[in-house]
């Protein structure tokens, strides 16, 4: 769900355990129709885990780009935080049916 809006638009992605939080990353630019010229930031358990960060000295978290989404040990119900330019939006998870 994109936050911060009116009518917040929000989309459903089915991704697999094994997919990296870099493929996530691409899955939501292409969703959202995004071109991936800006800074960007995951939120995970509360902690900035993968982004390139805006400005010269924002931090790299793009060692983390290949680690698959099961290594977070994230749980149904559970939210992430990405940050895109400003856009900010909120993923929920869901179990799968």
């Amino acid at each position: 769900m994109l936050l911060d809006v009116g009518h917040a638009p929000w989309r459903r992605l089915l991704v697999r355990p094994d997919m990296t939080i870099g493929e996530l990353h691409q899955l939501i630019q292409l969703c959202m129709g995004w071109d991936n010229r800006s800074w960007h930031e995951f939120r995970i358990h509360g902690l900035a885990q993968f982004g390139r960060r805006r400005g010269c000295g924002g931090a790299d978290f793009s060692q983390t780009a290949e680690k698959p989404l099961s290594s977070f040990c994230l749980t149904p119900g559970e939210r992430i935080g990405y940050d895109y330019g400003g856009w900010r939006c909120q993923l929920r998870l869901e179990p799968a049916q």
